[in-house]
């Protein structure tokens, strides 16, 4: 099974329908909101969950810190609904 990692960006009814979906998913927001995203990198990291996030700056940081990762998810979908971006 994968685990997945919420980034704070990350809708809670998109996490919720993914958890519906039978779907390992922790959320930032409910476990550590308001953390560096280094933290939330280092998080997914120590856990061996992929990352998933709208935000692009992850994979920069990703590179930086030169740690074997599991995989970041980026996905930016305008105009969705919650149930269309899960």
């Amino acid at each position: 099974m994968i685990n997945l990692l919420a980034d704070e960006n990350v809708e809670g009814r998109v996490i919720r329908l993914l958890r519906s979906e039978g779907y390992n998913i922790t959320s930032i927001q409910e476990t550590q909101g308001g953390v560096a995203d280094e933290t939330v990198l280092d998080t997914s990291v120590s856990s061996a969950a992929v990352l998933l996030t709208g935000d692009s700056d992850f994979g920069k940081l990703h590179f930086q810190k030169g740690q074997i990762h599991c995989g970041i998810i980026f996905y930016r979908l305008p105009h969705t609904t919650s149930e269309e971006k899960g």
